[in-house]
């Protein structure tokens, strides 16, 4: 929630600075600019970089993409699905 605030802000002062200092003749609000634009290239550049897997689908397999929280482990605290609900009764 903070970070939304924080970014919301930044956006406004980026968008504020960009019409009344860089466009304008406030000196401020092109300081403000310059910050703004700094700190969102430098959070871009800090960014982990993604993790890319590349595999080759032969005819018949198929994808299967999950995603599980880092301390949690596939099969912890999870109900089983519907069908094999149906299945065992």
């Amino acid at each position: 929630m903070a970070v939304e605030r924080i970014a919301r802000a930044m956006a406004w002062g980026e968008l504020r600075g960009r019409d009344r200092g860089l466009r304008g003749s406030s000196g401020v609000w092109l300081a403000v600019w310059v910050v703004t634009v700094a700190y969102r290239y430098l959070r871009k550049m800090a960014a982990p970089e993604p993790t890319v897997i590349r595999e080759e689908l032969q005819p018949g397999q198929q994808l299967v993409i999950t995603h599980f929280a880092k301390d949690a482990t596939p099969g912890d605290g999870s109900k089983p699905s519907r069908r094999s609900r149906r299945k065992a009764s």
